[in-house]
């Protein structure tokens, strides 16, 4: 069921404001409800009570930060999601994940928060699509092997990397190159590019290694939300587009730039844009 203009509204809030204690009455009053018909009317559309939700949001934006911020010490996550204190936040990301924040950011295959209610997506249209030029681009790039479920470790390996180097996502374009699709291959043979732009020269960049981001023609589409929904636009591009289009796909995969990311954004916030290269 599509959530109403004021459901959506409340989700806003809530994930745009991680860092404070919103209420019942603080939600309804931007939103427009009555408190007594916002809490039932929020449960009846998501599933979920409103504090519920709150209080799971936050959990999973600080799982987040413990896997892929490692420069944050667990104080300073606690405060950046409202917590009252680093011994509250344990005791509540205890009881969701089964263990306390210091000894889930040291697994090595760590389990995520299960996906909460978020923002619908919009209808998908040929409209959406442009076909553009995308320009040949020098990148460092770090290959995933292996189970999709160890990507986090690899992802960790590759922002560690690029701190190291002074290359943050704020001066330096983020890529991913998608050498094969986790749904279709076995476990052991999905190959997933994390790369970054090469601004400058970088000594001893193992085990990153200088590739080329092609020239080549692209169907272009902006994705705003999250990575789990990004999969409806890939559908949409290689089921209706290329055959509506007359267009087949080149020889370079498919890659995408992440232009905003979560947790710095709320998931719904996410920008990634996805660029699928084309048959000259």
């Amino acid at each position: 069921m599509p959530y109403s203009q004021n459901i959506l509204n409340a989700i806003t809030a809530i994930e745009s404001n991680p860092d404070v204690r919103l209420t019942l009455q603080q939600l309804s009053k931007t939103v427009g409800i009555s408190p007594f018909h916002f809490h039932r009317l929020f449960r009846a559309q998501t599933g979920i009570a409103v504090g519920q939700f709150c209080a799971m949001s936050k959990l999973k934006r600080a799982a987040y930060q413990l896997l892929f911020r490692p420069w944050l010490s667990i104080t300073d996550i606690a405060l950046d999601n409202a917590y009252q204190s680093p011994e509250a936040f344990s005791r509540a990301f205890t009881r969701k994940f089964g263990c306390p924040p210091s000894v889930y950011r040291q697994q090595a295959s760590p389990v995520m928060a299960a996906n909460l209610p978020t923002l619908q997506d919009q209808s998908m249209s040929s409209q959406e699509i442009k076909v553009v030029q995308f320009q040949p681009l020098d990148i460092y790039e770090l290959i995933h092997r292996g189970p999709e479920s160890q990507l986090t470790k690899t992802i960790q390996q590759f922002i560690g990397w690029r701190k190291a180097r002074h290359l943050s996502p704020q001066t330096s374009r983020t890529f991913n190159v998608f050498y094969s699709d986790p749904n279709s291959v076995a476990a052991d043979e999905f190959e997933l590019g994390l790369a970054v732009e090469k601004k400058r020269p970088v000594d001893d960049i193992a085990p990153l290694t200088a590739k080329r981001l092609p020239t080549c023609r692209c169907a272009y589409v902006r994705h705003i939300g999250p990575d789990s929904k990004i999969d409806t636009k890939l559908q949409f591009l290689y089921r209706n587009w290329l055959p509506g289009n007359q267009e087949e796909p080149g020889d370079f995969p498919l890659f995408t730039e992440r232009i905003r990311f979560f947790p710095e954004v709320p998931e719904h916030a996410m920008i990634t844009d996805l660029y699928l290269p084309l048959k000259d």
